[in-house]
């Protein structure tokens, strides 16, 4: 009988290529906004050029479908955990995964707003 893979587990070498390309402001303005390359899976794909860095469309597409269907992550942390819940039972009406959702989301587009405009853009493809 074959397992059944999950979406757990796959880890980064899943969702970014060994080969991912990274390109410097300074040579991201002499190339065009669009470039044609090969995924780490060999398959064509177009790559999109934004500001410092290129992304695969293709693995875009594959992420994001992915994330549509499992939504959910995981982080380890005792200290967040007890502030979380500190908060729960104090405040009324706090939901400790929207407060988690909302700080984790601004953070990572604080910190990637590139990739986050991005992956909106390939989510509202869809929306």
């Amino acid at each position: 009988m074959v397992a059944k893979k999950s979406g757990m587990g796959r880890g980064f070498d899943e969702i970014i290529p060994k080969n991912a390309i990274k390109v410097s402001s300074d040579i991201s303005e002499s190339i065009s906004d669009t470039v044609k390359g090969i995924s780490s899976e060999g398959i064509s794909s177009e790559k999109i050029l934004s500001e410092s860095t290129m992304y695969n469309v293709e693995l875009l597409k594959r992420i994001t479908l992915d994330a549509e269907r499992n939504p959910r992550i995981t982080i380890y942390s005792p200290f967040l955990v007890a502030m979380l819940r500190y908060l729960r039972y104090t405040m009324p009406a706090f939901s400790m995964s929207e407060e988690a959702r909302d700080m984790l989301e601004e953070s990572m587009e604080l910190k990637y707003p590139d990739l986050a405009d991005e992956i909106r853009k390939e989510m509202e493809k869809r929306a």
